[in-house]
C-alpha cells in the first residue's frame, strides 16, 4: 500500500490517542471510515469531528482537533508508524483477512502481508499448568506438531501472551510466523513498551519473516480476559489447518475448534503425537537414573563444646528458593525455551534447579517481583529450616507455595555490613509517609491471606556475589541426601558446606568416588 492511502488511517489513529481515547468498537468505525473516505490527511480532522456523536462524551475535547500543535505531532507520529513498516488493514479487503469479520473489520499488521498467502496452521492448546518440564505431554506434543507442520511447509499462527504460544512461536523461528497479539502493536507504542517487548519477545522471532496482527489501536482497551479470547478467536479464525494439542472439552478452545469445524476448516487429529519425542532427541526426564554412592567418612564436630545447633541459626540469615514459572531473572525467553525444548540441566525451574543456578553463578540475583515499588532486592529472612513451615504458605492466586525448603544461608554480619536492613511491616498509609530511601524496605503486614511479619523478612538492595566471600561466611542447605546427591552430580570439582536439614544424623563430611568433597552439616 501506497503512502498517500495509509497516511489517512495512520493519522486518525494518532489523532485518537491524543485528544478522544474512544473504546476499541468506536475506533474501528471511526478508522475504517477515514480509511475508506478520506484521500488526504488535510481533510481527515474535520471528517473525525463529523463522525463523532454530539452525545459520545467525547464533544468537549474537538476542539484539540483544531490545535495546530497537535495535528502536527500526530502527523508526525503517523509518517514515523509508515516508515517502520506499520500499516492500516481493511479485513474485507484481503482474501485471508475475510475469515476474521467475524471477530473484526480493521486491523494494524507490522511485516509481510504476503505471508498470510502460505497455508496457516495453529497449535491449539488451552490454558496450562504455568509448571512445566521438558517431558510435560503438551510441551512434547507441541513440538512434535510444530515439526509436522514444517515438514509440510505449512505457516504457525501463534502469539506470545503465554507459554503455549511462545513456545509456537520458538518453535516456528528460521521460517515464516503470523503472530496474533492481544494488545496494540509493541512498534505502534511509546519507547518504554516498545523497548520492553523487543528486550523481552523480539529475539524469539525472525523478524523478517514475521507477519504481526491486532485488532487493537492505542484506544481506550477491553479488560486483559476479554482482550485475550478476541485474540484467540481471531488466531483460530485466521488459519487453514488447526492442530489440537492440549484441548479443555468445554473451553473457549473447544468452542472456537468446534465453530472452525462447522465452516470446512482442516483439523489435524493424531492421537499418536502425545509421546514422539525421540524424533526431537530429547532425553526423557521421567527416565530413572542410577543414584551416586556416596561414602561418609570422619565425623567433624562444627559447633562449639557445650554449643546448640541454635547458635548456629542465630548467625545466619536464609534465603529460600522455590520453582519459578518462565525465564529466571535476567534470563531472556529465548533462552528459557531453547532449554526447554533440549531438555537441560534445571530446565524444569523447580526449587532445586533455583539453588543449583544460585551456586554456579555464585551470585543471588535480585527481583523487584512482588516487592512495592519493584525496587530490585534479594530477601532473607530470620527464620532457619527449623521454622520452614511457619513461612510456607500455598499462594492460590500465584499457584505456588511461598518458598520451599531449599536455599542459601548467608552470616548475617555480613550482610548487614554489605547493607542489609530489616522490613518494616505495615500499612499502606506507612509506606506513603516513607522516604524514598526506606521504601524498599517496607513490606505490608497483612493480607487475606497471610500475616508477611511471620517472615522476619531483611532485604540487600541489588545482587549478592559470593565471588569475595569466605567458604565459612554461607552455607546451602537441602532437605535430605537425594537432593544433595543431586547436587554433587553438578559440582563434582567444588567444595562448599550444605546443611542436610531435614537430617539429625551429626556432622560428616561426604566423599565422593571422585575423591572430591564438600562437608556437610546436618542437624534438625
Amino acid at each position: 500500500m501506497t503512502k498517500r492511502s495509509q497516511l489517512p488511517g495512520l493519522y486518525c489513529v494518532a489523532l485518537l490517542n491524543q485528544v478522544l481515547h474512544p473504546d476499541h468498537v468506536k475506533t474501528s468505525h471511526i478508522v475504517e471510515s477515514v480509511f475508506i473516505d478520506c484521500q488526504s490527511v488535510d481533510v481527515v480532522p474535520e471528517y473525525m469531528s463529523s463522525l463523532i456523536p454530539k452525545d459520545s462524551g467525547f464533544e468537549g475535547n474537538l476542539r484539540r482537533l483544531r490545535n495546530e500543535r497537535i495535528l502536527k505531532a500526530a502527523l508526525v507520529k503517523a509518517e514515523q508508524w509508515f516508515s517502520i513498516g506499520v500499516r492500516v488493514r481493511l479485513a474485507r479487503q484481503n482474501e485471508k483477512l475475510k475469515s476474521i469479520l467475524d471477530c473484526c473489520e480493521v486491523v494494524f499488521t507490522f511485516g509481510e502481508i504476503r505471508i498470510l498467502e502460505n497455508t496457516l496452521a495453529m497449535i491449539v492448546n488451552s490454558r496450562v499448568s504455568r509448571r512445566i518440564s521438558p517431558d510435560t505431554p503438551w510441551v512434547v506434543k507441541t513440538k512434535w506438531l510444530a515439526g509436522y507442520a514444517a515438514e509440510k511447509g505449512w505457516t504457525l499462527v501463534s502469539s506470545c501472551g503465554s507459554i503455549p504460544y511462545l513456545l509456537a512461536s520458538w518453535l516456528a523461528k528460521g521460517g515464516p510466523a503470523v503472530i496474533v497479539l492481544d494488545s496494540p502493536l509493541p512498534f505502534m507504542c511509546n519507547e518504554k513498551i516498545s523497548g520492553n517487548f523487543s528486550q523481552e519477545f523480539l529475539n524469539i522471532f525472525d523478524i523478517e519473516k514475521t507477519l504481526f496482527i491486532s485488532k487493537f489501536g492505542l484506544e481506550l482497551l477491553p479488560k486483559a480476559g476479554q482482550r485475550m479470547v478476541e485474540r484467540d478467536a481471531m488466531a483460530v479464525a485466521l488459519a487453514d489447518v488447526l492442530l489440537p494439542c492440549q484441548v479443555r472439552p468445554a473451553g473457549n478452545m473447544a468452542g472456537f475448534i468446534a465453530s472452525a469445524e462447522a465452516k470446512g476448516k482442516i483439523i489435524f487429529h493424531n492421537e499418536n503425537s502425545e509421546t514422539p519425542s525421540n524424533n526431537y532427541n530429547t532425553i526423557d526426564a521421567s527416565l530413572p537414573r542410577a543414584a551416586r554412592q556416596l561414602r561418609f567418612e570422619k565425623s567433624i564436630d562444627l559447633f562449639p563444646k557445650g554449643g546448640h545447633p541454635e547458635n548456629l541459626f542465630s548467625d545466619y540469615f536464609f534465603h529460600y528458593t522455590r520453582a519459578y514459572f518462565g525465564p529466571w531473572p535476567g534470563q531472556s525467553w529465548a533462552d528459557y525455551l531453547h532449554e526447554l525444548t533440549l531438555n537441560e540441566e534445571d530446565s524444569q525451574h523447580e526449587a532445586l534447579d533455583a539453588l543449583r543456578r544460585i551456586l554456579r553463578e555464585k551470585r543471588i540475583r535480585a527481583s523487584g517481583r512482588l516487592i512495592r515499588g519493584s525496587h530490585k532486592v534479594v530477601s532473607f529472612t530470620e527464620r532457619p529450616p527449623k521454622e520452614f513451615d511457619i513461612i510456607c504458605k500455598w499462594r492460590r492466586g500465584l499457584m505456588r507455595t511461598t518458598f520451599e525448603p531449599f536455599g542459601i544461608a548467608v552470616r548475617r554480619s555480613i550482610l548487614i555490613e554489605r547493607g542489609a536492613k530489616k522490613v518494616s511491616y505495615g500499612s499502606d498509609e506507612l509506606f506513603k509517609n516513607m522516604t524514598d530511601d526506606i521504601k524498599p524496605y517496607f513490606q505490608k503486614a497483612s493480607s487475606s491471606c497471610a500475616d508477611w511479619s511471620r517472615e522476619k523478612e531483611w532485604r540487600l538492595i541489588g545482587d549478592l556475589k559470593f565471588n569475595n566471600l569466605n567458604q565459612s561466611d554461607w552455607f546451602a542447605f537441602v532437605p535430605d541426601l537425594t537432593y544433595l546427591d543431586s547436587l554433587f552430580k553438578t559440582f563434582q570439582a567444588e567444595q562448599f558446606r550444605v546443611l542436610l536439614s531435614g537430617n539429625s544424623t551429626g556432622a560428616k563430611v561426604c566423599i565422593l568416588e571422585q575423591r572430591q568433597s564438600s562437608e556437610i552439616i546436618n542437624f534438625s
